[in-house]
């Protein structure tokens, strides 16, 4: 009977390891887009056609290497920022990175600054919620996303407005404590209702209203500022 017990017991734990490893690792700083993979990483090098980044530690291409050089030759679609030491960039590409040291990506897509960016290619625009609105008032619905901020250690999130043509006519990244972010329709004026992480309870309500092709959110008449990342 022990005998049986065990062989059972063993069964049990080989099936929940073999799931786990079928299971897809989930990476904050690093995915896929239209565009092809994207990380985060911070340039620790700066040459004339290249550059040499440390992925950040949350990423699939840190698995490669701690330290990737990168083609700044990238597509015809996309100008390629001013570069320096030190400074956190996306990089975006195609193709496999070359095993070396550092590594190597020759096929880069684009590279834009980490803070900095375009919201047209962020691949979180709206992974937490977007609603159909008339946000300024013009008579024409808009597209109202929400998605997550480019930081890292800080909370940050970003609405952004798109027309029925989906072209992007303005965007903001805020930040607040790590929470539950959802949009609300009452009717008369669209809110983010800000919920406690665990325990699910409302912290905020915050008013989203677009003036001269502005972002505003407001909650209980006082502003809530944006952050102008350079």
């Amino acid at each position: 009977m022990k005998r049986k017990i065990c062989i059972l017991l063993t069964f049990l734990i080989l099936s929940v390891l073999l799931s786990c490893n079928n299971q897809e690792e989930y990476y904050q700083y690093s995915g896929e887009n239209s565009y092809g993979e994207w990380f985060f990483a911070t340039i620790i090098e700066v040459n004339e056609n290249s550059i040499v980044v440390e992925p950040y530690e949350d990423t699939l291409q840190r698995k490669t290497s701690d330290k990737i050089s990168v083609s700044t030759i990238v597509s015809e679609d996309f100008e390629l920022p001013d570069l320096k030491e030190n400074i956190d960039v996306i990089v975006c590409y195609t193709g496999e990175i070359a095993e070396s040291y550092p590594a190597q990506i020759t096929q880069t897509k684009y590279i834009t600054k980490a803070f900095d960016f375009d919201v047209s290619t962020w691949p979180y625009v709206d992974s937490i919620d977007s609603i159909e609105y008339d946000i300024d008032k013009d008579g024409n619905t808009e597209v109202v996303k929400l998605g997550y901020g480019p930081t890292s250690g800080l909370f940050t999130f970003v609405v952004s407005v798109w027309n029925e043509n989906n072209e992007i006519e303005a965007s903001q990244v805020y930040y607040l404590e790590h929470s539950k972010l959802s949009f609300y329709n009452d009717g008369e004026s669209l809110f983010i209702k800000v919920n406690d992480q665990t325990n699910n309870t409302e912290l905020h309500c915050i008013r989203v209203s677009v003036t001269n092709g502005e972002i505003h959110l407001e909650e209980n008449g006082e502003a809530l500022d944006s952050n102008k990342w350079n």
